[in-house]
């Protein structure tokens, strides 16, 4: 229904019982509880009444306990609202809004990786005094409690930094046991095939060249953390058994950012002891483990998987701006589109309209216009017969920012001015907030 209706016939229904209950329990299940936080995030995704928005979003950024932690993720749906997005600045500029948001910070030192992630997933809200007051507080905390941050808000801690507060992120990292940066336990061998309670801690910010805050090592400090993976990896000879079972490719993301590292530290570490053993080891683990040698041959797998680890490295190749190196890494994913190649294929429209938004002022981007027309034409006129168990309105959504990029690129197709002018007036209020 909140998909497909347009909201000003259910708007009056959703204020009266956000008004009756928004302090009750009812909005605020478990995640695990699909149907209604379903139901929720498809109410938060399609509103577009500011006064239900902003209340939404102050009592959103309060966590009164830990029972409504859902909260964090609503936070996520109503920050990708249509809505919000074309009125970002005026939402920011509430004096409401910047007062509660001020409120957050000044929490940080109660509850600071609640009140943390709760400041990153509204960022775009965040005026500069914001994010002043955020810096200051982090500086303050103990190291004690930095300590038990790192590892779960590295990129977040990354966002919100300053170079002083990198530099005690720095200190406190390189104090850090192997295992606590990499989470690999091989002490009990059956454990090696149990998924990790958490990931390894992203050295390498991939947000370097979006925030301007990406960390860099001096030659010291990769050196410690050089010792830390040598060391690592001789206390466990055995990795090369354990990593012919295909039960282990969620050890992947350990070797990733061991390679992300020592490959971009590349220059000031390559004259020690062990180096090129190290390096040479850890790039074959890694390979073995993500189950391709190649982004290519990941990209055309039929295993889930090895796609989205062929995904991942895409994405860090650019993120790195990278663009002009991975032609045929672009080019195979455009013909995987092309010809509808399972499995994987919304993530994998997804994943090109994104990176075509964010690349589409480029040549690079330019040279592919006969196989976007191609994709637009395939998924125009045969994804009823094709595409009949996927998600509709997603797939629609997909296509119209992909033919919405092509015309703005001053291609003039008739079949795409068509469409576009066909889906202005969709049933989808996802698809005609996208005008």
């Amino acid at each position: 229904m909140f998909k497909a209706i347009n909201p000003e016939e259910w708007m009056s229904f959703i204020e009266i019982l956000w008004e009756k209950n928004k302090n009750k329990n009812i909005f605020y299940p478990d995640s695990s509880v699909f149907s209604y936080y379903n139901f929720m995030r498809n109410i938060i995704s399609n509103i577009n009444k500011e006064e239900l928005i902003i209340d939404m979003i102050l009592e959103f950024i309060v966590l009164v306990n830990k029972d409504n932690i859902v909260k964090i993720d609503y936070l996520i749906f109503i920050m990708n609202n249509n809505y919000v997005k074309k009125n970002i600045k005026k939402i920011k500029e509430n004096e409401k809004v910047k007062l509660e948001i001020r409120n957050t910070i000044n929490r940080i030192k109660d509850d600071p990786i609640n009140n943390i992630k709760i400041l990153n997933n509204i960022y775009d809200l965040l005026l500069d005094n914001h994010k002043k007051a955020i810096k200051d507080e982090l500086l303050n905390l103990s190291k004690d409690i930095l300590v038990k941050l790192i590892p779960e808000l590295w990129q977040s801690l990354i966002i919100f930094s300053n170079e002083d507060f990198r530099d005690k992120l720095k200190e406190e990292l390189i104090k850090l046991d192997n295992n606590e940066i990499w989470p690999i336990n091989l002490e009990n061998k059956e454990d090696i095939f149990q998924p990790l309670a958490r990931k390894p801690i992203p050295i390498i910010s991939t947000f370097s060249n979006i925030t301007e805050n990406g960390i860099e090592f001096n030659d010291e400090e990769a050196r410690i953390i050089f010792d830390k993976i040598r060391s690592f990896m001789s206390k466990n000879n055995d990795f090369d058994v354990i990593c012919d079972f295909e039960d282990t490719l969620y050890l992947s993301s350990n070797f990733r950012e061991m390679f992300y590292f020592l490959d971009e530290e590349k220059n000031s570490i390559k004259t020690l002891e062990e180096f090129s053993e190290v390096y040479n080891k850890i790039n074959n683990l890694y390979i073995k483990t993500r189950g391709f040698q190649t982004i290519q041959q990941g990209l055309l797998s039929n295993n889930d998987f090895v796609i989205i680890n062929a995904f991942r490295e895409l994405r860090y190749e650019f993120s790195l701006g990278r663009i002009n190196q991975n032609q045929k890494n672009w080019e195979t994913l455009l013909w995987k589109l092309i010809n509808y190649n399972e499995p994987k294929l919304e993530y994998s429209l997804g994943f090109m309209v994104f990176w075509l938004e964010s690349f589409k002022d480029t040549e690079f981007i330019r040279e592919f216009i006969d196989e976007y027309k191609l994709i637009l034409f395939n998924f125009i006129y045969k994804r009823g017969v094709l595409l009949s168990n996927k998600d509709q309105i997603f797939i629609q959504k997909q296509i119209t920012k992909l033919a919405l990029v092509v015309q703005e690129l001053d291609v003039d197709e008739e079949f795409i001015n068509q469409y576009i002018d066909r889906v202005k007036s969709s049933r989808f209020n996802e698809i005609r907030n996208l005008f």
